[in-house]
C-alpha cells in the first residue's frame, strides 16, 4: 500500500483483518461505502513495523479523517489493533480510531471508539 496515494487523502480508512470479509457476509455494504480499505493479518504478515509506519504516513501525509480497525474476536487479531494504536500514537496528527470486533459466526460482536 502506498500510504501517500491520493485515494487515501482526506478519507475514512478501514483496516480490516483479511479473514473478516470471508466471515461477515455483508462486509462490503456494512463497512466500505465511502471508505477506503486496507487489508492485513497480524498473524501471517511478519512486518508489523512497516504496517505501523504506513498507517502513520496515512495519518500525517494523506491526512486521513478516521481509522476503523475491523478484526475477528480471535486473539491473533488483537495484533492488528495494536498496530493501529501504535501508528496513531506515533503520528503528529490526531485521528479517531474505531474498533469493530466480528464473531467467528459472522456477527458484529462490538463497536466502539478507542
Amino acid at each position: 500500500v502506498n500510504p501517500a496515494a491520493d485515494i487515501f487523502r482526506g478519507k475514512d480508512v478501514i483496516l480490516a483483518a483479511d479473514c473478516v470479509a470471508y466471515t461477515l457476509p455483508d462486509f462490503h455494504n456494512m463497512f466500505l461505502k465511502g471508505k477506503k480499505l486496507v487489508i492485513a493479518c497480524s498473524r501471517l504478515d511478519r512486518d508489523a513495523e512497516l504496517y505501523t509506519e504506513e498507517l502513520r504516513l496515512m495519518v500525517d501525509e494523506a491526512r486521513i479523517n478516521t481509522l476503523t480497525a475491523v478484526i475477528m474476536e480471535s486473539p491473533c487479531c488483537n495484533g492488528l489493533l495494536r498496530i493501529a494504536q501504535e501508528a496513531l500514537q506515533k503520528a503528529a496528527r490526531k485521528v479517531p480510531l474505531k474498533l469493530i470486533v466480528i464473531s467467528t459466526q459472522g456477527e458484529v460482536r462490538s463497536e466502539e471508539w478507542v
